[in-house]
C-alpha cells in the first residue's frame, strides 16, 4: 500500500483485509485460541479490568480477547468487540454462546469510525490488529475518544525487543519465565509465528494485507502515533510486545 493512498484505496484495503479472513475464521480461532492463552491473559491483566466495568475490544477477530475479558469482569460488567470481518464476527458470537458468556456483544464496525458513545469505556484493548489499520492515528484517536478519563489502553503488536533500557530488562525477565514454563506447559507466544504455522500446516489460509505504517520497527512507530493521539505519554508502559497507556 502506498504511503499517499486515496480514501478509495483505503476503503478497498479494509474490505480486502477483513474479507481475507471470512472463509477461514474457524481455523484461525482453533489455532490461536489454543496457542495464545498466556498472551491474551497477560493483555487482560495489563488492562487491570474489574467486575462491573465496560470494555471495548478493537479488531476483536474471533473474540479471543473479548471472551477472556468478559469472563474476568463477570456478569456485572460488559464487553463489546468490533471488527469488519463478517466471518470472524460469526465465529466470535458462536463461541461466546457455546461458552455461555452472556455479557459480550459483537458488532460490525470500522475502528476508524467507532459508532459508540464518548467516554463510555473503562478500558480499550486491541490484540495484533493495528497492522490491519491503514490510518492508525484515526483509530487511536477514536480509542481515546471512547475511553473514560483515566481509562486504560492496551495494544499488542509483534515487534522486536528494545536494544536497551527497562523494556529490554522486562523482555529478558519474561523470556526466562516463559522458558521455564515451556518445560511444563508448552505454548506459543509470538503472534506472527502462530500465523506462520497456521499458513504452513493448514495450507489454505490467505496472507492478509498489512498497512505500511509500522515499517521495520512498529513498536517505536506506534509510540509516536500514541503521542499524537492525546494519550498521556507519562504513563506509557512497554511490556514485551504490548503497550499499556492511560487516557
Amino acid at each position: 500500500m502506498k504511503k499517499n493512498s486515496t480514501i478509495k484505496d483505503t476503503e478497498q484495503f479494509k474490505l480486502d483485509d477483513s474479507g481475507s479472513y471470512d472463509g477461514f475464521s474457524d481455523d484461525y480461532h482453533e489455532c490461536v485460541d489454543k496457542l495464545s492463552k498466556p498472551f491474551v491473559e497477560h493483555m487482560v491483566d495489563l488492562a487491570n479490568v474489574k467486575p462491573g466495568q465496560k470494555i471495548l475490544d478493537v479488531g476483536t477477530g474471533t473474540g479471543i480477547v473479548a471472551n477472556c475479558t468478559a469472563k474476568k469482569i463477570e456478569n456485572s460488567g460488559s464487553v463489546i468487540g468490533i471488527d469488519l470481518s463478517e466471518g470472524m464476527l460469526k465465529t466470535s458470537t458462536e463461541t461466546a454462546q457455546k461458552l455461555g458468556i452472556k455479557n459480550v456483544q459483537y458488532l460490525h464496525m470500522d475502528a476508524e469510525n467507532i459508532d459508540l458513545e464518548t467516554e463510555s469505556f473503562d478500558s480499550v484493548l486491541s490484540m495484533c490488529a493495528m497492522v490491519h489499520f491503514p490510518n492508525p492515528i484515526s483509530v487511536l484517536k477514536e480509542m481515546y475518544r471512547v475511553l473514560k478519563p483515566g481509562g486504560n489502553l492496551v495494544v499488542s503488536i509483534g515487534c522486536r525487543i528494545p536494544p536497551w533500557g527497562g523494556g529490554r530488562l522486562i523482555a529478558l525477565k519474561v523470556g526466562v519465565e516463559r522458558a521455564i514454563k515451556q518445560r511444563f506447559e508448552p505454548h506459543l507466544y509470538a503472534p506472527n509465528f502462530i500465523l506462520g504455522l497456521m499458513q504452513k500446516h493448514l495450507g489454505h489460509l490467505p496472507v492478509p494485507p498489512h498497512s505500511s505504517w509500522g515499517g521495520t520497527d512498529p513498536g517505536k512507530n506506534l509510540v509516536k502515533l500514541i503521542k499524537k493521539a492525546d494519550f498521556s505519554v507519562t504513563n506509557l508502559i512497554w511490556k514485551h510486545n504490548m503497550i499499556q497507556v492511560n487516557s
